[in-house]
């Protein structure tokens, strides 16, 4: 057959189909290029208007819907499914979600990349690896002087909380740890076999530094079953008070150096017994000519 034109110059064209169970066939048999064209782009608000109960279309090939304007997709639900092939959303603009709340599930990695990233949360919020033996690094790379920041406005005592439940906590740093408290900073260990280690390796000058002088009445204060204190080289103790040494026995040996007791004003030793041994001279002496040395016995 010939082609068949259906035109009116003026006033519209209807095709009907009366009748619940008529229909309306429109056929292109075009094997390739147009094989349908519906045209009304007379003007930008020239519209192609349609209405049914369900709207079914279906391509065995690419589909594509291109508008100069915004598309609108409205209804009781929306289905994007892509099969087993890529579902791609592009735009040079914002991609703007206003949604009740948003379930994003994915059988592999869930991968998003920005010039910035901003997640926030009104409600209580996680981040969380389920998988057992798998990790979760929150990393700033690239070098530079970028930071790291963890901050909690919370007021409880546990504004930041770090709980390893059963493993352990491991910090490195390349440079400096600085660790500042408003209130007490407490270190525990709770196991009977657990110990806390301090160790500098600072080769000269001041390579640990214990700073209890705010007042004079502010204290150190140590606790132990057993104290040991090993020094390399000299050891001093200063204090501007009193400095008492007080044990089950107090025991000073300076090997095969001097052990020097200097002092301004009187030395007093009082105990049960006196027992002076040497294997060299004993010698006491005293520049107070008008006293000289005097032992004694009894009153």
């Amino acid at each position: 057959q010939a082609a068949l034109a259906i035109t009116a110059a003026d006033g519209d064209v209807s095709v009907t189909a009366d009748g619940s169970d008529n229909k309306v066939v429109i056929k292109g048999d075009h094997a390739s290029g147009v094989a349908i064209h519906l045209d009304a782009n007379e003007g930008s608000s020239s519209e192609i208007h349609m209405e049914a109960g369900v709207l079914d279309m279906d391509a065995t090939g690419a589909a594509t819907l291109d508008a100069g304007g915004a598309i609108s997709l409205t209804g009781a639900g929306i289905n994007l499914a892509g099969g087993s092939s890529e579902v791609d959303v592009t735009t040079s603009g914002a991609l703007d979600l206003n949604v009740g709340s948003v379930d994003l599930d994915s059988t592999a990695g869930v991968d998003i990349d920005g010039t910035a990233v901003s997640i926030d949360g009104t409600d209580d919020s996680n981040l969380t690896v389920t998988g057992s033996a798998k990790d979760l690094a929150i990393a700033v790379a690239g070098g530079g002087t970028q930071e790291l920041r963890l901050a909690s406005a919370g007021t409880g005592a546990s504004a930041i909380h770090l709980n390893a439940s059963a493993g352990g906590i491991n910090i490195d740093s390349a440079d400096m740890i600085d660790i500042d408290a408003a209130d007490e900073i407490s270190l525990t260990t709770t196991s009977a076999d657990g110990h806390i280690e301090l160790v500098s390796a600072h080769t000269s000058g001041l390579a640990f530094h214990i700073d209890a002088n705010a007042d004079s009445q502010s204290e150190v204060q140590i606790d132990a079953g057993i104290l040991d204190v090993d020094v390399t080289g000299a050891g001093t103790i200063d204090a501007g008070g009193s400095l008492s040494l007080t044990g089950a026995g107090v025991n000073i040996a300076g090997g095969s150096s001097e052990v020097d007791i200097t002092t301004g004003g009187a030395l007093d030793i009082n105990a049960a017994g006196i027992d002076i041994d040497g294997s060299g001279a004993v010698n006491i002496d005293t520049s107070d000519t008008s006293n000289g040395v005097k032992i004694g016995a009894g009153t």
